[in-house]
C-alpha cells in the first residue's frame, strides 16, 4: 500500500512521464555482477526516489512508517483514482464465506472481532466494540439477546441495533465460565468494497497493465552496465 502511493506520488510529480518501474530500474538495475548481498539505508531510498521525483520522502516515511496512524493507508488506492467504502452488501470473500459450512463469520468491520464455524472468537480488533465490551480471543458466543448463536441470528441482531437501536447481548463461555457483554454498535452489517473515483485517472489500471520488453531498453542497460567501471 505504502508503494502504491509512492508510485502514484512520482506519476503526479511527473505528469505521468515516469512511475515506479523507473525508481526500480534505478535502484535494484545494473551493474549485473551475479547475486549479492547489498543492504541499503532510508538515505539511500530517499536519494534514489528524489532523482525519480523530487519530494519530501523522508518525511514522507516518517509519517507513514515511524508514526502510528488512525486507519488503513489508504492514500495510495485514492490516488489511484480508487476508494474503499463500506456497506450492507457482501463482497465475494464474504460470500465465498457464507457459501461455507466450514468457514467463519468476519465481523471485523463492524463488530470487530472475527468468529470461526463453532463461534468461538479467532480475532478482536483493538479499540472495536468487541475489545470494548470486554470480548477477547478464545472465547465462545454462546447466545445473542438470549437466543442460541447462529450467524444469522447475530446478523439480525445488528440489523435491528441499527434500525431500532436495540441491544446487542453476548453470552459468552470461556472455559467453565460464562459472561454477558453489552456492545455498544448500531452501524449495521458492514463489508468493504473497493470503486473507483470518477474524479480522478485511474492509474491502477495502469499500474497492472502488463509490461513488454523494449529491445531498446535492454540495449540502453547493458551500454551503461558495460561503461561501468
Amino acid at each position: 500500500m505504502l508503494w502504491l502511493e509512492v508510485d502514484a506520488l512520482i506519476r503526479a510529480k511527473t505528469g505521468g512521464a515516469k512511475s515506479l518501474d523507473d525508481f526500480c530500474r534505478a535502484f535494484f538495475g545494473p551493474p549485473n555482477g551475479g547475486p549479492e548481498v547489498k543492504p541499503y539505508t532510508r538515505a539511500d531510498l530517499v536519494a534514489a526516489l528524489n532523482g525519480i521525483a523530487p519530494n519530501d520522502w523522508e518525511a514522507f516515511f516518517r509519517a507513514r512508517i515511524d508514526q502510528l496512524r488512525p486507519r488503513a493507508p489508504v492514500e495510495g488506492l485514492e490516488a489511484a483514482g480508487w476508494k474503499l467504502v463500506y456497506t450492507d452488501e457482501p463482497n465475494e470473500i464474504a460470500e465465498a464465506y457464507a457459501a461455507d459450512p466450514e468457514a467463519g463469520c468476519d465481523l471485523r468491520f463492524s463488530l470487530g472481532f472475527y468468529l470461526s464455524s463453532e463461534g468461538k472468537v479467532g480475532d478482536v480488533v483493538p479499540g472495536g466494540p468487541a475489545d470494548a465490551a470486554g470480548i477477547g480471543v478464545g472465547g465462545e458466543i454462546v447466545a445473542v439477546n438470549s437466543r442460541a448463536y447462529t450467524p444469522t441470528v447475530l446478523s439480525d441482531a445488528m440489523k435491528f441495533a441499527k434500525d431500532d437501536g436495540a441491544k446487542i447481548e453476548l453470552l459468552v463461555k470461556n472455559a467453565d465460565f460464562f459472561t454477558t457483554h453489552a456492545l455498544e454498535y448500531r452501524g449495521g452489517v458492514r463489508h468493504p468494497h473497493l470503486v473507483r473515483d470518477e474524479t480522478r485517472e485511474d492509474l491502477l489500471a495502469k499500474i497492472f497493465a502488463a509490461r513488454t520488453w523494449k529491445p531498446e531498453v535492454k540495449q540502453q542497460e547493458e551500454a551503461r552496465a558495460d561503461a561501468t567501471p
